[in-house]
């Protein structure tokens, strides 16, 4: 667990560092895997079609901000990276367009996408502050199992390891044998 740590407390300084060197937003997008292994088989796969759907809906987003700004030279992107560490794969993209669009963007990945109770997307403003669904006024994620807060679950123990696990796995079996989603 302490390279997983290890790995979060890295993704941390460098999303903080693109804030600085580009005083703009940014998304990371990684998994959502309970467990000790976070490179399990599927892992690649749910995040490389949870990223493509996302971007789907951010190129449609981006372009109604240009229009709306009329900015016809405003690039989509300002910087885009991906990588896999101790704490599974992650990608980072800095945008022109406000934290608050992308949260929007990132919670309905997370509540509609078929993968999307797998994906963990943050935002930072700016500035480097987080963006939190409470901060604009939304419920927390749901469990795996269960209609209640994920949190609360986790910290009451409501579902056994063994439970969690086998959905997770059912979800990454699916981003390995199916064609991509929408």
């Amino acid at each position: 667990m302490d390279a997983v740590l290890e790995a979060r407390e890295g993704r941390w300084r460098a999303r903080q560092n693109l804030v600085l060197r580009f005083r703009a937003p940014v998304l990371t997008l990684c998994l959502n895997i309970p467990g000790p292994d976070k490179n399990p088989p599927g892992a690649a796969q749910a995040l490389a079609c949870l990223w493509d759907s996302l971007l789907a809906r951010y190129r449609r987003a981006f372009i109604l901000y240009r229009r709306a700004r009329c900015a016809p030279g405003l690039v989509p992107y300002l910087y885009r990276e991906q990588g896999a560490d101790a704490d599974g794969p992650f990608r980072h993209l800095v945008s022109p367009l406000p934290a608050l669009a992308l949260k929007r963007l990132a919670v309905h990945l997370e509540t509609d996408h078929p993968l999307g109770r797998l994906a963990d997307a943050d935002i930072l403003d700016a500035e480097g502050r987080v963006l939190s669904r409470a901060a604009m006024g939304l419920p927390p994620r749901v469990c795996f199992l269960c209609p209640e807060p994920a949190a609360l679950c986790r910290r009451l123990e409501r579902h056994t390891p063994e439970e969690v696990f086998a959905f997770v796995r059912v979800l990454l079996e699916q981003a390995l044998n199916t064609t991509p989603f929408p």
